[in-house]
């Protein structure tokens, strides 16, 4: 856990889960627009949002640029640490 597939996942589990009483949570496909639909509908608190937001665009540019150099999109494991620990916390209080 605290990878971006984890935030993509957390974003559509979010949207399947709310969606019923909140259909604008289903206008958009992206996750950094689906993250701040979650925050205007009063499903996720502003911070926590930010930081995923955050994680996951930090995460894909570091991944977009490795592939650019025609590398793996595999990351270092002390790379991306406090965003990693954002992604467990989000889990931790979605799926607990």
């Amino acid at each position: 856990v605290g990878g971006i597939t984890d935030i993509e996942f957390l974003a559509q589990y979010l949207v399947l889960n709310y969606s019923h009483e909140k259909p604008k949570l289903t206008r958009w496909c992206d996750n950094v627009r689906i993250y701040e639909t979650l925050i205007a509908q009063g499903v996720m608190e502003e911070d926590q949002a930010m930081q995923l937001i955050r994680a996951y665009t930090a995460m894909r540019n570091e991944i977009h640029h490795r592939n650019l150099l025609n590398l793996d999109a595999d990351v270092v494991e002390d790379k991306f640490v406090a965003e990693r620990e954002w992604v467990k916390q989000a889990w931790n209080q979605w799926f607990a």
